[in-house]
């Protein structure tokens, strides 16, 4: 263990393989690459924020080194932007936020920010799976009576369970703290992840409007019961909105309640809600029953034609069906139908086709599989009336 003097004051560090990324705190916005065993300093680039912060956007607050893409995530102190730089400090991308203190990986590509709230004394810590589009996964980790200045991601020291290390100094007692998170990249989409602590099972409510709101006629669903948790604590559901709420007026949330085996959490706890992310959309998935691939026919025979879509969203796909021949639409037979019987003519090219089935659903979704077949030529009553 060492310490080193840098010169000056450093509001946030980041570490990379032998170096530490260092972020100016007395207004400056230098971002540095020191030398660990002697303190000696870079100037990797200037950095300010132009937008809304505390003291000015040029007291780096927060800094992390992205080791999948090699770059570094910053703000300044209680800053509304978070921005993606290369070490040269060309710009990347950047993302809103608000009251932005301690920034950190999630153990895979994306971001856990801690976000001040002065007003209660609490930190929200808030996912964001892709810093390129800066969206936000699930609900804020609320610690109360707490303002974290820094966090670092640790998958180790209390391994299976993966923690956020954090400190406070500037407000309240000086303390730092580790509170679990779900380990890698929380789950995301049409999934709910659910980290837990001294729990033997949990359940999983869907509920199609707020669960504090006792009074409207909107349904609950379970989800999932008896799930045990991992070693780490957390469980995982699956799910889609579109089976319960899909009106466009609901708020879907997904309520967990844990249970020791004695007691239970109930249905009203916060921080155990969480918000139900729209449905990614499905490509519909095709399948082609007849003919089968490599099938043989003749001019003058017919082929069956059979077969089926659906997708995530609208299960079964009928009307959206369009059968095709070479490229070329079976109409009207072959349009929103999944079977028909079709006669080759007398003329249709020998060799080899393709049959292509393609399903359109609700969304404008496309998918398409297709069969090859050969066609010969027609079977002959004699040898003299052949073609």
């Amino acid at each position: 263990m060492s310490s080193v003097d840098t010169g000056t004051v450093i509001g946030a560090l980041a570490y990379n393989s032998g170096h530490l990324y260092g972020g100016d705190y007395t207004g400056n916005g230098n971002v540095y690459d020191i030398n660990p065993s002697d303190g000696s300093k870079s100037v990797l680039f200037p950095f300010t924020d132009p937008g809304s912060c505390l003291f000015g956007g040029s007291y780096i607050d927060g800094l992390e080194y992205r080791p999948t893409a090699g770059n570094l995530a910053l703000s300044g102190d209680a800053c509304d932007t978070v921005f993606i730089k290369k070490l040269d400090g060309t710009d990347v991308s950047q993302f809103s936020t608000d009251n932005n203190s301690g920034i950190s990986t999630d153990g895979a590509g994306g971001l856990w920010l801690a976000r001040l709230d002065t007003s209660t004394d609490s930190t929200r810590l808030t996912h964001v799976p892709d810093p390129s589009t800066g969206t936000v996964s699930g609900d804020d980790i609320i610690i109360s009576n707490y303002e974290a200045e820094d966090v670092a991601y640790d998958s180790v020291t209390f391994a299976p369970t993966c923690v956020l290390w954090m400190n406070e100094a500037t407000f309240g007692t000086p303390e730092i703290k580790a509170v679990a998170v779900p380990c890698g990249a929380p789950s995301s989409g049409q999934s709910a992840a659910v980290q837990t602590t001294n729990t033997k099972f949990v359940s999983l409510f869907f509920t199609c409007g707020p669960p504090s709101n006792l009074t409207d006629d909107k349904p609950t669903f379970p989800l999932a019961n008896g799930l045990r948790p991992d070693a780490s604590g957390e469980v995982v559901a699956a799910y889609t909105d579109k089976l319960f709420c899909n009106d466009g007026t609901d708020t879907p949330k997904i309520i967990s309640e844990a249970s020791n085996g004695w007691t239970s959490t109930g249905l009203n706890d916060a921080q155990a809600v969480q918000t139900v992310n729209s449905a990614t959309p499905k490509t519909p998935i095709v399948n082609i029953a007849s003919p089968l691939n490599g099938s043989k026919y003749r001019r003058g025979e017919f082929i069956h034609y059979e077969g089926s879509a659906t997708d995530g969203e609208q299960e079964s796909i009928v009307t959206g069906l369009q059968w095709y021949f070479d490229g070329t639409p079976i109409s009207p037979e072959g349009t929103g139908t999944q079977s028909l019987d079709k006669k080759l003519a007398a003329n249709t090219p020998l060799g080899n086709h393709t049959i292509t089935l393609k399903a359109t659903d609700n969304q404008t979704n496309v998918g398409s599989t297709s069969v090859t077949i050969s066609i010969g030529p027609a079977l002959c009553p004699s040898t003299s009336k052949c073609p």
